[in-house]
């Protein structure tokens, strides 16, 4: 595997002898019956002597490459070769094992899908529980909501700690998957919407993907579920053996949003209490009163979770707000996109200024649906008010109208900004990952706002 997607990973293990995890993993031991791993180990340039190092094969590096390098550190190895330490057939299955086992020892999970709000929500949560509760809690980092993140991230917990989960997909399956092996206390929908839907199939299967984390709550467990999204009647009989714990605007929300002026309040037995968030754009509530649900559902207060929510700053590319050498200021919205996370960022923008600057670029893994929701948003775009639409793909311009300034690439859009934008000006730049619309704007940041 690509070293600087791994390097980071030192997990932390339970007790167990090497010969002991042979006999669990089924695996074929080689020598050292009595070896006790202290931690598990990607990336053989940060091994130490008593770790273990796992040999994954990769898109563009294969782990038993560095089998010698690891042994020279001092490490033992875990591998699919006969000159591994421990021989397993296949080592991302091995792994994937090694995290269900040790998940056992573990005491409070929370997993979180959704197709937009999951990184947020997780840092929301991530926030309450280190001030709420006694130990530090383990987090998703990066985009480790995978097959490969998300058994890495378990397995790096320790009894003692709490962990909160992303898990992501782009087809149906894949939550199964990984909620299967997470068996999460808490599980939480954040919403389901029109992305990924090539691999679902339409939003339909998106519903159904998203909701098989639900037939994966331990006993006694919680489902924290939207009751915003139409999808909430389906989620809710799916998760009819659970206990359940419902957020949104809706009156019958059990914990509520509810508008105050131009602040907000949140509503839960009874109690009223204010809720002033650093991260920006009405969208941010739904993601706050998920994280809040899953704290109640984590027997946390309500004030100190929102008092330790209120401390969260945005994340580059999440939202983030940024001074240009230009003068102007971009809400830097550039790690990924979906039609509905499109029109919520629009609606920050324009909030922020009546003349803000749309840039955006493509929005991938949509599908058949692709073309027309493409058009969709730059329609959206005319309707609700953008005067300035600058973007990358043809068809947001065709929705939009012949005014539309359409370029070829992100460095030409990188040129109009520079050339078009000054002080006073907002700008909002969004796309999918694949479209890396943070080029559009690099060059030119001056710092945080």
């Amino acid at each position: 595997m690509p070293r600087s997607r791994v390097a980071h990973w030192m997990v932390w293990m339970l007790e167990r002898s090497l010969s002991r995890w042979a006999r669990e993993l089924g695996a074929t031991l080689h020598q050292v019956e009595s070896a006790m791993p202290r931690r598990v180990m990607m990336n053989s340039v940060d091994c130490g002597p008593g770790d273990l190092f796992v040999a994954l094969r990769g898109g563009q590096r294969d782990g038993h490459d560095f089998i010698d390098d690891a042994r020279a550190r001092g490490a033992w190895v875990m591998g699919e070769r006969a000159d591994c330490d421990l021989q397993v057939s296949d080592s991302l299955v091995a792994l994937t094992k090694m995290a269900a086992i040790h998940r056992r020892e573990l005491k409070w999970v929370v997993a979180i899908t959704g197709s937009m709000g999951k990184t947020t929500t997780r840092r929301l949560v991530q926030a309450a529980f280190n001030a709420c509760m006694p130990k530090p809690t383990l987090a998703t980092q990066g985009n480790y909501n995978n097959h490969l993140g998300v058994p890495l991230t378990l397995i790096r917990a320790t009894r003692e700690s709490q962990a909160v989960l992303e898990l992501g997909a782009n087809h149906q399956g894949e939550i199964d998957q990984l909620a299967g092996l997470v068996r999460p206390n808490v599980a939480a929908i954040t919403l389901a919407g029109p992305a990924h839907l090539d691999g679902f199939g339409g939003l339909a299967g998106v519903v159904k993907g998203k909701g098989e984390i639900l037939d994966h709550i331990e006993p006694g467990g919680i489902a924290v579920l939207n009751r915003d999204d139409s999808a909430y009647g389906i989620w809710a009989a799916r998760a009819d053996a659970c206990n359940q714990l419902s957020f949104g605007l809706d009156v019958a929300s059990d914990v509520r949003g509810v508008r105050d002026g131009d602040g907000w309040l949140v509503e839960h037995q009874g109690r009223r209490l204010g809720l002033v968030l650093a991260l920006e754009g009405d969208h941010q509530i739904t993601n706050a009163l998920c994280a809040l649900a899953i704290c109640v559902a984590s027997g946390l207060a309500l004030d100190d979770s929102i008092q330790a929510m209120s401390e969260v700053q945005p994340e580059a590319g999440r939202g983030q707000y940024l001074r240009l050498s230009t003068g102007a200021t971009l809400i830097d919205d550039s790690y990924n996109a979906n039609p509905q996370a499109m029109r919520a960022a629009i609606a920050q923008l324009l909030s922020q200024s009546p003349k803000g600057i749309a840039v955006l670029g493509s929005m991938y893994e949509l599908g058949q649906s692709a073309d027309q929701l493409h058009r969709e948003l730059g329609a959206y775009c005319r309707t609700i008010g953008v005067q300035t639409l600058v973007t990358t793909d043809p068809r947001i311009a065709q929705g939009f109208g012949a005014d539309a300034q359409e370029f070829a690439d992100t460095g030409a859009v990188a040129g109009w900004i520079e050339a078009h934008t000054g002080a006073g000006d907002w700008l909002l730049v969004k796309g999918s990952r694949g479209a890396r619309m943070e080029r559009c704007f690099s060059d030119f940041i001056q710092g945080e706002k």
